[in-house]
């Protein structure tokens, strides 16, 4: 097992040519279908024929996010990759459906060196964050590995250890 040495986020998507292209006449025609008789098609088709000025989209888009109408900046998205977060943290993210997840499974992955986060209680307490870094923690842990292994069938999402 290795300590966990920091986050990392990467944007996966889109990448900036999708966001200049799109994005904003997305937001825009998500904004505009809701105040206009024309229907979202007939408003995509004007905005990919320039027929609506930029100066335009953005004074929209603008008004309608300044009133609180946020379900119009809902059909765009971000696509990123995370790692090297705790799996306390990642069920926090999780439980709230302001955005889509999709996490390693502790139940189908098997982690040959997995990685762990010490909390800063234990960093703080120099008896336990030394015993950590002499490695006195590794057979508990390797026993506890084995355990998840065997009950991992008859238990579905029983595992160790946290990512």
């Amino acid at each position: 097992m290795t300590e966990r040495k920091g986050i990392r986020v990467d944007l996966i998507f889109p990448d900036r040519e999708v966001c200049e292209r799109y994005y904003k006449s997305l937001i825009y025609l998500s904004c505009r279908t809701c105040y206009s008789e024309k229907s979202p098609s007939e408003i995509w088709a004007d905005i990919r024929a320039g027929k609506v000025p930029e100066e335009k989209m953005e004074k929209l888009i603008e008004s309608v996010v300044a009133s609180g109408h946020g379900t119009t900046i809902e059909h765009i998205n971000f696509t990123f990759a995370i790692s090297g977060v705790s799996r306390t943290l990642t069920h926090q993210l999780v439980r709230h459906r302001h955005a889509s997840f999709d996490q390693q499974s502790q139940r189908y992955v098997k982690f040959k060196h997995p990685d762990f986060t010490l909390p800063q209680s234990v960093q703080d307490d120099p008896t336990i964050s030394e015993a950590f870094k002499l490695g006195r923690w590794r057979p508990i842990l390797n026993s506890m590995r084995r355990c998840c292994g065997r009950c991992r069938p008859r238990m579905p999402g029983f595992c160790f250890p946290t990512r």
